[in-house]
């Protein structure tokens, strides 16, 4: 069963008290540090701006799940740690859409969930300058 946005909010009101510092150094860096040690994920390479290597992009993912588990989610307004159980996180990631209508008319863009080997170039919905070294990088149109 989904989260609810209400149980969201009750556990933005009611889970662990945490400081914004402490949230940062014990529940962000100090586990990436140590899931990348762990798992070995010290491998990349600079000439590779995106990484090929299904293996280790699995690993990645899997590191990253084992990240949200583990810390959660930090709410800066009420300055408490939101958790998630292993079923919520996975239920969440298959209700993600897919795709996303923005604008209108002349002016709408669809933006789109890109999987590893997608040949369509990416989509930016940020400041015009991401969207003009996206153009020029990927020479596609939108």
């Amino acid at each position: 069963m989904p989260v609810s946005f209400l149980d969201i909010l009750e556990r933005a009101a009611a889970g662990e008290a945490v400081k914004k510092e402490s949230w940062d150094f014990d529940h962000v860096m100090i586990p990436v540090r140590t899931l990348v040690e762990e798992r070995s994920l010290v491998k990349g390479s600079k000439d590779e701006v995106v990484c090929t290597d299904d293996a280790l992009i699995d690993t990645i993912f899997e590191a990253g799940f084992e990240l949200a588990l583990k810390s959660g989610a930090y709410c800066i307004s009420t300055g408490r740690n939101i958790k998630f159980t292993k079923d919520e996180l996975l239920e969440g990631m298959a209700r993600v859409p897919q795709t996303l209508s923005m604008g209108e008319g002349k002016d709408e863009r669809v933006l789109f969930a890109r999987n590893p080997e997608d040949t369509r170039g990416p989509r930016s919905s940020g400041p015009a300058t991401l969207a003009y070294q996206l153009r020029r990088t990927f020479s596609s149109p939108w």
